[in-house]
């Protein structure tokens, strides 16, 4: 069920049906469509010293997102890393500022890593998707890599000439836009169809990788959905901990199902736990109308640096003025903690977005979370 307020903002020819696009492992396919070579291949894409993105490939080797890069090298030495690309701090920026007290005259600056060029590519698929549906239909870009959107009533009927229901209509649509979007871009999207947000999220999770998914809150599919998938459920949030403890699980014990919490805790007590929203989610409720919004046409640099980091610069600059490492044109970065303050330099080679890095590549990023680059190249 819609909230009044939502059906008000949807207007009188919008369907009921919500559909959730999402681009399977975004940042992935981003840096594949731009180096075909890295097409098939386990492919991890990494921010400094986090892991952001993992090909199917990859996944299916155990790897995650999250995961140390060096960990990953040491683990699967045949896996490629690329990185995201970096930018440099501009002219008076609070940061370089900080970064030039810190560090000796000669160091490299640091740099931040941009999503600026996923940015692009985000825009032109949901703008291919946009222009094959009413004008009209509220669309909502809820990030980089998805977005909801509302078909029109005319947009449905004109796939089975009425003769089917919505959700079945908006899944024939949802594999016409698949297909345009692949034929067109080179990007693989997922598609969820639902009453409502959750819904049409849990469809389109459900139908990865490359795939269309349909769902109803009355289908027993729902009911053996873990809880960890409603928002703000993940297993290490304080929701879901509440839950495990209700339930007198083990946090390590298998994740509980939709059905399972509800038949067993009730309702007033998951209502006490989770709240009054993710108790209605739990059984397929989502009053969230979906809002004509999109993401800013520009994305700013996604890190900082903290006077810790600045240090840890300036004691890989100065290792590097020593002689112990390396020698121009190369990129260094330090180890993470725990390594004895150790420092390995290695050479890059950027390409269109950052670098690729091969077994051979650098160790991690460090917790200090910089990108220096050489001054000499």
């Amino acid at each position: 069920p819609k909230s009044a307020t939502h059906r008000a903002a949807l207007g009188a020819r919008a369907s009921m049906v919500v559909i959730h696009a999402d681009c399977d492992c975004f940042f992935v396919q981003v840096h594949r469509r731009l180096d075909p070579c890295l097409a098939q291949a386990p492919l991890v894409v990494q921010q400094h010293n986090d892991t952001i993105a993992c090909s199917f490939e990859a996944r299916a080797l155990g790897l995650q997102k999250r995961m140390r890069p060096g960990e990953i090298r040491r683990l699967h030495p045949g896996v490629t890393l690329v990185h995201v690309p970096t930018v440099e701090l501009p002219e008076g920026d609070p940061e370089l500022h900080a970064a030039r007290a810190a560090l000796p005259p000669d160091a490299a600056m640091p740099e931040k890593a941009s999503y600026q060029k996923y940015l692009e590519e985000s825009q032109q698929i949901f703008g291919l998707i946009r222009s094959h549906i009413q004008a009209s239909c509220p669309f909502e870009v809820a990030s980089n890599d998805e977005a909801f959107f509302v078909p029109s009533a005319s947009d449905l009927s004109s796939q089975s000439g009425g003769q089917s229901d919505e959700l079945e209509d908006a899944k024939q649509l949802a594999l016409k836009l698949q297909a345009v979007v692949r034929r067109d871009l080179g990007y693989d999207v997922s598609f969820g169809c639902g009453a409502n947000k959750l819904l049409a999220k849990l469809a389109s999770t459900s139908a990865k990788p490359f795939g269309v998914g349909t769902l109803r809150a009355d289908d027993p599919a729902f009911e053996r959905i873990p809880l960890m998938r409603l928002p703000g459920c993940g297993m290490g949030s304080n929701t879901f901990a509440a839950v495990m403890g209700a339930l007198q699980r083990a946090a390590t014990a298998a994740p509980p199902t939709l059905g399972e919490v509800r038949s067993v805790l009730g309702a007033p007590a998951l209502r006490q736990l989770l709240g009054p929203g993710l108790e209605a989610m739990s059984r397929g409720v989502d009053e969230r109308a979906v809002a004509p919004w999109s993401a800013p046409r520009s994305v700013a640099v996604q890190m900082h640096l903290s006077g810790s980091k600045l240090e840890a610069m300036g004691m890989a600059a100065r290792r590097r003025a020593r002689g112990d490492v390396g020698r121009s044109p190369q990129y260094y970065y330090p180890l993470v903690p725990g390594h004895g303050g150790q420092f390995q330099a290695v050479a890059r080679a950027p390409n269109e977005l950052g670098c690729v890095l091969g077994a051979d590549g650098p160790a991690d990023h460090a917790t200090l979370g910089i990108c220096p680059t050489s001054t000499s190249e």
